[in-house]
């Protein structure tokens, strides 16, 4: 099956959406575009503390809420994932992010991060989640 495209537009709304959820005190420690050969679909990925403990309901609402203040959005809520900072997957993108001081978004295909294989990601840099 073709690979589902990431179109510009989901691509430059994400440094958006986290100036917007700054606001709410919504502070991601890593943000990721995720595509799964399996689903044939892209999932923009949360890396948040404290998940496992605590669940992710509040940060599902806190997420909703901002989006629908961005009424030019054109990411999918239904495409959010929040992901525990513990998760493999999670802990593979903040190693890979601590070795890259780029300012633009990094794409990956077809590789490992740590051990987990990734079709293909496509990983915004710290500069742009902090906000630096």
């Amino acid at each position: 099956m073709d690979q589902t495209l990431l179109v510009d537009h989901e691509l430059q709304d994400v440094p958006r959406l986290i100036v917007e959820l700054r606001k709410d005190n919504f502070i991601p420690k890593a943000v990721f575009w995720l595509y799964s050969n399996e689903d044939n679909a892209w999932n923009i990925c949360f890396v948040m503390d404290g998940i496992k403990e605590h669940g992710s309901r509040n940060q599902y609402l806190t997420l909703v809420k901002a989006m629908r203040r961005m009424n030019d959005l054109w990411i999918d809520p239904f495409a959010v994932k929040i992901i525990d900072s513990n998760d493999p997957l999670a802990k593979a993108v903040l190693d890979h992010l601590s070795t890259r001081h780029t300012k633009i978004p990094t794409r990956v295909r077809n590789a490992r991060l740590g051990d987990v294989f990734v079709d293909s990601a496509y990983i915004y840099p710290n500069a742009i989640v902090a906000g630096t």
